[in-house]
């Protein structure tokens, strides 16, 4: 592998980590700070209570998130050719729209006539910051899977889905932490998360070209 190819994908993994990191956390504050939120739910703001009561709040992503990695898994989705995806055109709109519509309900929500409508506000923002935050988790899966696991194509389903849920995992935890610190420590975890899906690239790609290399030098005895 030359340098080149590594650092065009240590990029695209510093990328990922930015989106996985900075955006959702971002789309989470836009909720945090809505006044009806902070009216209906006025524990989210005390700081001890703030990272159990996050997780709560969180638990649908992981249930979504195994519902989507079993669907794929027993149903395969095309993604390829990307510009004629269905699915990748359908949540790109999806994206713009939620992500919209969450800028518009935090300009709303500082109207007096929405007050008495705090409850669907909430609602309805809960809802499209589940559906961003597990959108963008599952790119930033896609995108490793993609380019850091590809022998486990050939490996049983059963473990196929287990390494494609462990990452699952893997990006939510990184979006969890990422939603409990400030923006040092999500510099932070960017580069750590940088580091250690371009190491376990390196890795994965040397142990192939070693496999190849000694399947072709059997061959040729």
């Amino acid at each position: 592998m030359s340098l080149f190819t590594l650092l065009i994908f240590v990029v695209m993994f510093a990328i990922t980590g930015l989106l996985l990191i900075f955006v959702t956390a971002h789309v989470w504050k836009i909720f945090l700070n809505l006044k009806s939120v902070r009216q209906l739910v006025p524990r989210l703001q005390t700081p001890g209570e703030h990272a159990l009561l996050k997780a709560i709040f969180l638990i649908p992503l992981l249930l979504i998130g195994t519902y989507l990695i079993i669907h794929y898994l027993l149903w395969p989705t095309q993604f390829f050719p990307i510009l004629g995806s269905p699915v990748i055109l359908g949540n790109t709109i999806g994206l713009i729209i939620s992500y919209s519509a969450l800028h518009v309900i935090r300009i709303k929500d500082k109207a007096e006539k929405f007050k008495s409508h705090k409850i669907v506000i909430s609602l309805i923002a809960y809802l499209l910051i589940l559906y961003l935050c597990n959108l963008i988790i599952i790119i930033a899966t896609a995108v490793v899977w993609m380019n850091t696991a590809p022998q486990s194509m050939q490996v049983h389903p059963f473990s196929q889905g287990l390494i494609l849920y462990l990452l699952f995992l893997l990006h939510f935890i990184f979006v969890y932490i990422a939603m409990l610190f400030n923006r040092n420590w999500k510099v932070i975890l960017v580069l750590v998360y940088t580091f250690m899906i371009s190491q376990a690239y390196y890795g994965i790609h040397a142990e192939t070209v070693g496999k190849n290399n000694a399947f072709n030098s059997s061959t040729n005895l």
